[in-house]
């Protein structure tokens, strides 16, 4: 019965990817409109825009006692990578090229600095994102890996909703850089269809 069910699980897998998955495109041609609309910080049953009346809300005192533990327990173990064996045992892979870059992802700031900066952007906003730097002509494996802020980055899609996600634009500087998907590491917390973003457990509560 397990075998048949997966056989037919398989059955209808291929059925769908025959059929194509179709997404919304509405936003995703313009780098204007939804880019912070999830920031307007407008809730229910009132026009106050509490997300401008709050500021900063990682400066809130409350929110910094709380943003800073949880940065400070996130960032103490040790990462490891480790492999599957037949036996159902993992096995440690010492000195995997991924430890050896979260170590160090950038000749500017060490692996501590990077986590305790997704965690901040993940409890905020529920969305993180790193860009991934590679060697010349963008080949090869990553080599650095950055930050990069929630509030200056989106993602963005194709107007008739044939991907999820096309590429993601960043606005630096008053000029929008684009990025491609496989550039970007996204942290995400839920998932808003509407958006392609995490969703924030902190701006419900500015009110």
């Amino acid at each position: 019965e397990l075998l048949e069910a997966v056989v037919q699980d398989q059955r209808i897998g291929v059925s769908l990817a025959r059929m194509g998955m179709k997404f919304s495109g509405a936003g995703g041609g313009t780098t204007t409109g939804t880019t912070f609309a999830r920031l307007m910080g407008l809730l229910p049953g009132t026009s106050i825009n509490f997300f401008r009346e709050v500021g900063d809300p990682s400066m809130n005192s409350a929110v910094a006692i709380c943003l800073n533990f949880i940065a400070d327990q996130f960032t103490e173990p040790v990462l490891e990578v480790a492999r599957r064996k037949r036996d159902k045992t993992w096995e440690e892979l010492t000195e995997h090229p991924l430890c050896t870059l979260l170590e160090n992802p950038t000749p500017f700031h060490d692996g501590w600095a990077l986590m305790a900066a997704t965690v901040f952007s993940y409890c905020i906003d529920g969305n993180a994102f790193w860009y991934k730097r590679k060697g010349i002509g963008g080949a090869g494996r990553p080599t650095e890996l950055w930050f990069i802020p929630h509030w200056e980055i989106t993602p963005r899609w194709p107007s008739d909703g044939s991907a999820f996600i096309s590429h993601y634009e960043r606005m630096l500087d008053g000029k929008v850089y684009r990025y491609e998907r496989e550039e970007i590491v996204h942290f995400y917390r839920s998932l808003d269809m509407r958006t392609r973003r995490g969703v924030s457990p902190l701006y419900p509560c500015l009110r």
